[in-house]
């Protein structure tokens, strides 16, 4: 692992997208290392090892890294709801729904006042490569 970064502000970055702020402490005079990855010992078995499962897991289809889509877990499969909006409370006509064994989203106001629509959350998870299921 390799750090890019402003050795006089003490802002350093992993390679990978991680942000480390270091100012505090190397102001207080605090030594900052990077962990091992030397194979041959424990801790480093360990630390490669997990950047392993890391780095596997940010291309898994979850969207974690916001790569696929806009914003990290956002939905990319392009998801529409088979059936209209109902309305909560059902005070007016209801829609009932086309298919009863689908989901429907909700119509309702909220505490402003304001109309909101629900909408589906996590529907790219049924492409998400599995993680303890073989």
């Amino acid at each position: 692992m390799k750090l890019a970064g402003n050795p006089i502000t003490g802002t350093q970055s992993v390679i990978g997208g991680q942000q480390i702020a270091l100012s505090a402490s190397v102001s207080r005079g605090h030594e900052f290392c990077l962990p091992p990855t030397d194979i041959e010992i424990a801790a480093g078995i360990g630390n490669v090892a997990c950047a392993a499962v890391l780095e596997f897991r940010h291309h898994d289809k979850s969207n974690q890294l916001g790569d696929l889509s806009t914003g990290p877990y956002s939905d990319w499969s392009g998801y529409r709801p088979v059936n209209a909006p109902g309305t909560v409370p059902a005070r007016t006509s209801f829609t009932k729904p086309l298919n009863p064994e689908h989901w429907q989203p909700l119509t309702y106001s909220d505490s402003s006042g304001s109309l909101i629509v629900q909408m589906f959350e996590g529907a790219q998870w049924c492409f998400v490569a599995p993680f303890a299921i073989d």
